[in-house]
């Protein structure tokens, strides 16, 4: 199965071999698995499996491209950072600095 898009129901019944309804938001898993406890058939072995596939899918998002990446707007940036730091239970600071010089570009 290409997990490349794929509903949270889609990738709970890969992975259980289940339909589960209602569904928490995959957010919601991330941050408190043990949601799926409350579910029927549920064990703490899946959901163990459920987080460690939540979290392989969080590190392969923010994980940086190999080639260099031109910053010219405000949406690359977005696009670059948006997935390291959706996550995130805080707000860093970050800044970016424009100029007239040649664009920069990221790794």
């Amino acid at each position: 199965m290409n997990y490349e898009h794929v509903s949270a129901a889609d990738l709970i019944r890969e992975l259980t071999g289940r339909t589960i309804s209602p569904l928490p938001r995959l957010r919601a898993i991330a941050r408190d698995p043990d949601i799926l406890l409350e579910i029927q058939g549920v064990s703490k072995k899946v959901v163990h499996r459920i987080e460690a596939a939540l979290e392989l899918g969080r590190r392969y998002v923010a994980e940086p491209d190999i080639d260099p990446v031109l910053i010219s707007s405000p949406e690359d940036i977005d696009r670059i950072y948006g997935p390291r730091l959706r996550d995130r239970d805080h707000e860093p600071l970050l800044s970016q600095h424009s100029s007239d010089a040649p664009p920069q570009y990221v790794k």
